[in-house]
């Protein structure tokens, strides 16, 4: 180990304590030597990105519970990060409700809103329902219908986004093209 890795485990061990005497001398050390200050800076700049990005995430978090809490048919839309969910489904029936459908249907999507569950892929609508029914419980030919097409829509609007970003990269200048 060398110097600049044991001033470096100091500076994080003194920022840990709040020993501020200790990094105001680091810094005062720092103004004399470049590759110290560098790593100081390059340490700060770390913790503040993760600092905002901590930040970013809990201000979304808030935001998106009284949206979801306050206006139950908003949409919020969220990038897509993996496979649907059945909450996520659910949250569609919610603000797209099917005409028609029973008592015990919405009692069902009430409680699916949470359901963090994966849906398998290439089930056919038959299938779907034997799982859907084995995991959740019944609820009617009418809410699968309009659950698996709920599924196709949040797929079909996934891969929408994901085509939309690839097709909104900034084109490369005429210079660079060379």
């Amino acid at each position: 180990m060398n110097d600049l890795d044991r001033l470096t485990e100091a500076y994080l061990a003194a920022l840990d304590a709040g020993d501020f005497p200790a990094l105001d001398r680091m810094w005062d050390d720092a103004a004399f030597d470049p590759e110290l200050e560098r790593t100081l800076f390059e340490i700060e700049a770390a913790i503040d990105a993760d600092d905002r990005e901590r930040d970013d995430r809990e201000a979304a978090r808030i935001v998106g519970a009284a949206v979801e809490t306050h206006l139950k048919s908003a949409e919020i839309l969220r990038p897509e990060g993996g496979p649907v969910t059945v909450g996520d489904v659910a949250r569609e029936l919610l603000r797209h409700p099917p005409a028609g459908l029973p008592a015990a249907a919405y009692a069902l999507n009430e409680r699916l809103l949470s359901a963090a569950a994966t849906i398998p892929s290439d089930l056919g609508f038959s299938k779907f329902v034997a799982w859907a029914e084995a995991q959740f419980g019944g609820a009617g030919e009418s809410y699968w219908e309009a659950f698996y097409s709920g599924i196709i829509k949040l797929e079909l609007r996934a891969g929408a986004e994901r085509e939309f970003q690839l097709a909104a990269r900034a084109a490369p200048k005429p210079e660079d093209r060379r």
